[in-house]
């Protein structure tokens, strides 16, 4: 029996029989973009008319599309469709088809028509409902490309900061600059169990300070020659691919990606949820796969291309919170952050460096294969003294790549990536790895066990 009821979204959000909280309004969000993601990897690879009314019901309160594919029997001439039903038209496609023309869509497209769903949802009203213009105006106004883009009203009071982002980002002028469906959906899971529960309840996020928080930053070396060498499609192209494959892969641990800036990569553990000391071996290990992904990594204007991290780690106490309205982030501070910073810009291409402080937790944990750097002299602090992360006990290449997305991966690592730590003699492992501690314990099982053995025998 199908289940889908004809209930548009409208009647729903504007019923105020209803209660929609924002557990409801999230839901129905997390649908519309993952049948998006669904359109956009088949043979259709897009939606091009996703409007409210597109988007159905069922009795079980899931939204689902439709009114998408056969484009032979939607081709309509723009002066045969009523004005209103233009509202969720991206700009560069009510441009390009002309008077006479025919309505197109791109992913692009969709992403801006999403943007406008996510209006009605927010506000629980009709497009553009509190600009007060009429339909005509508005589509004259959005066509135009006006600065700043013409584009709904929604206050801050009405709307979460996480979502107001993602909205905002996706009725972009510029089709480059909106986000991609994978990259929402990466926004919409990283959004932790207590934010989200405040942001549900329409509360604000005040500043919250972390005793004990492992920081990763990472940057691609010499991307500066890389974007003189490229055009600035490529490099949107580029940043894009490798985003949304780390973004793939931290879903996969307990890290929480804190922001881009340009080729720099932001990734903390041990907050929003706390977790014990584990969000040094967390961030480790995510360190350890993200270099691994280098060598699988394939540059789409330059295939020979083989890209470098440079990767710097720290653990200590900072502070976090939202802050902005028009465009907030949910930031770090503190001089946890900073020096994990600098440990990024002192380090050397595909190595991991990190502090004395995250050395000892990890040694603590056990597993991992570091080595002593020495003293590294770093702005603001003098001299610090620095390890290196080498490896884990049990990492091979098979458990790198099972974090890697499938479609990502080569058949095989190529000489030139990362070299193959596992590989090394012991003597090496325990040179380069563990503790002086570790040692002494290893040493004392040894000659423990070959007692036994010696027992054993004479018992015989």
């Amino acid at each position: 029996m199908n289940k889908t009821l004809k209930i548009f979204p409208k009647d729903v959000l504007q019923n105020e029989s209803v209660t929609l909280d924002w557990t409801f309004r999230l839901s129905f969000i997390t649908d519309v973009v993952a049948g998006l993601m669904y359109l956009h990897n088949t043979v259709l690879q897009q939606h091009g008319r996703l409007t409210s009314k597109s988007c159905l019901v069922d009795k079980r309160f899931v939204m689902k599309l439709g009114d998408y594919g056969l484009p032979s029997f939607y081709n309509e001439s723009l002066t045969k469709m009523e004005k209103h039903e233009l509202l969720w038209t991206a700009p560069e496609h009510l441009r390009s088809t002309g008077p006479n023309g025919f309505l197109r869509g791109s992913q692009e497209g969709d992403a801006f028509s999403f943007a406008i769903v996510l209006q009605e949802i927010v506000l629980k009203e009709s497009p553009y409902f509190m600009n007060d213009t009429n339909a005509e105006d508005i589509i004259k106004r959005v066509e135009k490309g006006e600065r700043p883009p013409y584009r709904p009203i929604v206050s801050g009071a009405n709307c979460p900061q996480e979502i107001n982002f993602i909205m905002t980002s996706c009725w972009a002028e510029s089709p480059a600059e909106r986000l991609k469906f994978a990259q929402i959906r990466s926004y919409l899971r990283q959004l932790s169990k207590p934010i989200a529960e405040q942001l549900k309840r329409g509360e604000s996020i005040p500043p919250e300070l972390y005793d004990n928080v492992t920081i990763y930053f990472g940057d691609i070396v010499e991307f500066t020659t890389l974007s003189a060498a490229s055009s600035p499609t490529d490099i949107v192209t580029l940043m894009n691919d490798l985003y949304v494959q780390f973004d793939e892969i931290i879903l996969q641990f307990d890290a929480y990606k804190v922001e881009t800036i340009g080729d720099c990569y932001v990734i903390v553990s041990g907050l929003p949820r706390r977790n014990g000391q584990h969000h040094a071996s967390e961030i480790a290990k995510l360190a350890l796969t993200l270099r691994s992904a280098m060598s699988t990594f394939k540059v789409r204007h330059m295939p020979e291309k083989v890209l470098q991290l440079r990767i710097g780690l720290n653990s200590g106490p900072c502070v976090a919170g939202v802050v902005g309205i028009a465009t907030p982030r949910y930031c770090l501070f503190g001089d946890t952050v900073n020096v994990a910073s600098r440990m990024e810009s002192t380090g050397e291409p595909m190595k991991i460096q990190m502090t004395q402080t995250t050395q000892s937790i990890l040694a603590f944990l056990g597993g991992f294969h570091m080595e002593l750097r020495g003293e590294v002299p770093v702005k603001g602090k003098g001299t610090l003294m620095t390890f290196w992360l080498l490896g884990t006990n049990q990492s091979d290449e098979g458990e790198l790549l099972a974090f890697i997305p499938s479609g990502r991966r080569r058949s095989r690592l190529p000489s030139n990536g990362l070299p193959p730590l596992w590989r090394t003699s012991a003597a090496k492992q325990v040179r380069h790895g563990v503790s002086q501690q570790r040692q002494r314990e290893h040493k004392h099982k040894r000659i423990q066990h070959r007692f036994q053995h010696k027992q054993q025998d004479g018992s015989e």
